[in-house]
């Protein structure tokens, strides 16, 4: 059989695999997969997320109604540290050892369920399948999601993809090479993700209520940054930065979201100690992982995305969508959405003094959150990063397929 969906179950909707690595993961390459998800419509397609193991994803997915499968054998397989350093022989042997179990597994897995194409949420999701891509002929897609480059992937995925979706053109030009964009030239596209608009009639009152809950009397101005707590993220440039403007500004203060994975335990222990040792432990709020982020938001002056890598990071629209201002480094696509002043600031070179000037500039214009500004930056993401644009885009390019 040629690589193309059968002919005999064209009229049928689509059954996609769509493989996730991130399993203890629920944030946002997994949101916005489940989004994706959510929003196809079941006569055209029906998706049902694969991982490796039990964890946040799945049960965050479940409790969306997004079914979920767990591979047989996948318990603790995982090439994220290959990617990062070279293993020595016996972890590399258990490693390629775990992954042929795996590829076993979805094989039987992908025959049973009659899957029609296979989607990797990320490179390294892709390995996960390779089997199956190659033996069962399948049409793969690859949704590249973060500017940053997997040493020893890239390559493997560009050659087993047949679609490869680059999530900004800016995540497309730094995760490849000019020569592979040239060579696979046929196989790239650009997709925006979408995003649900919250309310936007909540606003006040989800402003009141958190900020209540923060303890913060009128005058307090407060920086917001969301996100699991790591150095990629760009939390401890974030820190300095805050350092570096707390003496000036009494009335600020600073509110993180999101919990640390757990290798960024000890990351999290660093920063809070050099927040305590500044004598500024009471105006630095560690919240963890929060699921009224739209309700954050609302209760934010200005939100802060300090990333060293990113794809289309989900922050920015989602604050946008808030009506919220946003400094956040050159990372992604960032640069792509804030094109706008009145949408906030790109920190290039990522620098505590260059987002400590970006945070400045923002707080001190009396007209930062107003009303016409706030409906301006929403309806920016109701415009270009809605969740029909997203699943109409995706829907063109399996038809492709």
């Amino acid at each position: 059989m040629s690589k193309h969906i059968a002919s005999d179950r064209a009229a049928a909707p689509r059954r996609i695999a769509c493989f996730e690595a991130g399993y203890d993961s629920w944030y946002g390459a997994q949101r916005s997969l489940a989004t994706l998800i959510q929003a196809l419509p079941a006569e055209r397609a029906e998706a049902i997320i694969v991982t490796t193991a039990p964890g946040a994803l799945a049960t965050g997915a479940a409790a969306q109604g997004i079914p979920v499968h767990v591979l047989a054998g996948g318990a603790g397989v995982s090439v994220s540290g290959m990617t990062r350093s070279r293993p020595g022989p016996l972890r590399l042997a258990a490693l390629l050892l775990g992954l042929c179990r795996v590829n076993l597994a979805s094989l039987r897995w992908v025959r049973q369920q009659k899957i029609d194409v296979l989607y990797a949420n990320n490179a390294r999701a892709l390995t996960y399948f390779l089997l199956p891509a190659l033996l069962l002929r399948l049409p793969v897609i690859w949704y590249v999601r973060i500017d940053q480059r997997l040493r020893g992937l890239f390559p493997l995925a560009l050659r087993v993809a047949d679609k490869v979706i680059c999530i900004t053109a800016a995540v497309g030009e730094r995760a490849f090479t000019a020569q592979e964009r040239r060579d696979y030239a046929r196989r790239f596209e650009v997709l925006w993700t979408g995003f649900p608009l919250p309310p936007s009639d909540q606003g006040d009152a989800l402003r009141t209520a958190v900020r209540g809950e923060l303890g913060l009397g009128p005058g307090q101005r407060l920086l917001l940054a969301v996100g699991s707590v790591s150095e990629r993220k760009g939390h401890d440039v974030l820190v300095d930065a805050f350092l570096q403007l707390a003496p000036a500004r009494p009335e600020l203060c600073l509110a993180i979201a999101g919990d640390p994975a757990a290798e960024a335990q000890g990351f999290l222990a660093q920063l809070q100690a050099r927040i305590g040792d500044a004598g500024l432990a009471g105006r630095v709020f560690w919240l963890g992982y929060r699921s009224d982020v739209p309700a954050l938001y609302a209760a934010a002056d200005l939100v802060v995305l300090p990333s060293k890598a990113e794809g289309l990071p989900r922050v920015v629209p989602e604050a946008l969508s808030m009506g919220r201002a946003i400094v956040a480094s050159d990372a992604g696509g960032t640069r792509e959405l804030l094109q706008d002043p009145g949408f906030g600031s790109v920190v290039h070179p990522l620098t505590p003094e260059g987002i400590a000037a970006a945070v400045e500039h923002h707080l001190a214009d009396p007209a930062l959150n107003d009303a016409p500004h706030a409906a301006r930056r929403r309806r920016f993401v109701a415009e270009r990063l809605s969740v029909a644009a997203y699943r109409d885009g995706f829907l063109g390019l399996l038809d492709e397929l």
